[in-house]
């Protein structure tokens, strides 16, 4: 995996599998959360879900308010019905088998490849609620997973330094499409902005407030070179089919003749 997957796949490909891990070591509930999040109060609904599901996921959006998102069905049903953001999980019960369905699958499906119905472990995840439905909850709090896919049906709220969200504690943001080089811009991937939404100003200071004031320089890819090879994607995929580096060279040679002939 770490040599056919990119960064962003192996990443997230990894979780059923670190997951599992720290069950196995004697943890009974674990949540699971992805990087760019601000937890602003605790999880006891969660971990109170956990007494009776063994897996449990949130939904991006609530299926009546889904019209009048930003973001078009089109695009929630290419992204995920679920986001991958959040995982509840219980060692009892189910909780093992959803993620050893995951780790058997996640492996040779979990690119980065919208193109061919693959979008790391988010295209897999509704899946996997159907076929372990006895085991499955969803999340429906509204102050879990708040993002830029589910603002508008989201009103926020700050009454004596906590956040409200529809009349609910908030207990965490998704600050997906984030960046801190450009504090201004609330995500890249929406037209949500301090102006439309004033509140995602302070949302954001805080965030800020938890990060480095110098800038961190990027870290390079542990598995983007093996040997004297630079692991290009399409190296990444010749390994995937293949299995063996060897025989690389001489198969892009052959794509680039045949590229070269359609030409002429």
């Amino acid at each position: 995996m770490k040599i056919y997957f990119n960064a962003f796949e192996l990443s997230s490909c990894l979780k059923p599998f670190f997951v599992a891990h720290l069950l196995r070591k004697g943890f009974e509930k674990i949540v699971y959360l992805d990087a760019d999040v601000l937890v602003v109060s605790n999880f006891e609904t969660l971990f109170e879900m956990l007494d009776q599901h063994a897996f449990v996921l949130r939904p991006r959006l609530q299926p009546n308010l889904v019209q009048h998102s930003d973001v078009s069905v089109r695009q929630i049903a290419d992204l995920g019905i679920y986001n991958g953001g959040m995982w509840g999980v219980r060692h009892q019960d189910g909780g093992m088998a959803v993620l050893e369905w995951l780790m058997r699958f996640l492996p040779h499906i979990g690119f980065d490849d919208r193109h061919n119905g693959m979008f790391v472990d988010q295209k897999i995840l509704p899946l996997a609620a159907q076929l372990f439905s006895s085991q499955f909850g969803c999340m429906r709090h509204p102050g879990y997973n708040v993002a830029y896919w589910n603002l508008h049906e989201r009103e926020i709220t700050s009454i004596n330094d906590r956040y409200m969200v529809n009349g609910h504690p908030a207990i965490f943001f998704h600050l997906s499409g984030f960046r801190a080089e450009e504090p201004d811009t609330f995500s890249r991937y929406s037209s949500w902005n301090f102006e439309r939404l004033p509140i995602l100003k302070e949302i954001i200071a805080e965030y800020l407030s938890y990060i480095p004031p110098e800038p961190l320089a990027k870290p390079d890819y542990s598995y983007d070179h093996i040997g004297s090879y630079k692991v290009s994607p399409d190296l990444r995929r010749h390994y995937f089919i293949h299995r063996t580096l060897t025989g690389y060279r001489k198969a892009r040679l052959k794509g680039t003749i045949r590229r070269w002939l359609r030409l002429y």
